[in-house]
């Protein structure tokens, strides 16, 4: 079963009015921090706060520039291939009101 302070974060989340729902996501956090901090044993938790948060990721440019100029090209491709199976599509859409209209005598 779900703690009583777990449904109140999640109907805070859910508010319909901006105003009543989170400022921003580090206070959501801070609330759901909380609520772990309540729910382990006090040993693990002393662990838990003198880690801390865990260091940012670092990515290089470059290949961060790679990863975007990859994404670019599969779209790229992907919309060619997609034109491609559209002009046969419509080959075969001709194909076939051609032959209707000949059927019925347009």
């Amino acid at each position: 079963m779900a703690p009583p302070e777990l449904g109140r974060i999640l109907q805070k989340c859910l508010r319909k009015r901006v105003d009543e729902r989170y400022g921003s996501a580090r206070d959501l956090a801070l609330d759901l921090a909380a609520l772990r901090r309540s729910l382990e044993p006090s040993g693990r938790t002393a662990g838990v706060i003198a880690a801390g948060p865990a260091p940012p990721l670092s990515i290089s440019r470059g290949k961060v520039r790679a990863l975007l100029m990859f994404i670019q090209l599969s779209y790229l491709a992907m919309y060619a291939l997609a034109l491609y199976k559209f002009h046969d599509v419509l080959r075969v859409s001709h194909d076939l009101t051609g032959r209707l209209c000949l059927a019925v005598s347009c």
